[in-house]
């Protein structure tokens, strides 16, 4: 039986760089000022869009993963996930809303 690998070991300054980055910029500020860094929830992560200026809300911007958890548990997993950058400020993290099931009715 092949020995498992073991998870890469983290780079803390790199991490802690990023973190500061998101918890600084736009985007994450207004996402901690609205649920704050303890917050638990299912959140989905994505990817930063691959053209140059594009919006996020666009269908070819990667979901990176949903991960369940605290803010700032989430925010320091995205932003070293591969993906999450592509050229400038990195992805977005959203609450995630399940989509609703339709009502289906007997006929």
């Amino acid at each position: 039986m092949p020995k498992k690998k073991s998870p890469e070991p983290v780079d803390e300054v790199l991490l802690a760089k990023r973190y500061d980055d998101f918890i600084m910029s736009r985007d994450g500020s207004q996402l901690v000022k609205e649920y704050g860094l303890d917050c638990v929830k299912v959140w989905e992560v994505f990817g930063e869009d691959n053209s140059y200026g594009g919006m996020f809300d666009r269908p070819d911007v990667p979901s990176l993963g949903l991960y369940k958890g605290k803010l700032r548990e989430v925010i320091a997993v995205a932003v070293m996930t591969p993906r999450w950058f592509s050229w400038g400020g990195g992805g977005k993290i959203r609450p995630y809303h399940a989509p609703k099931r339709p009502r289906i009715k007997k006929v």
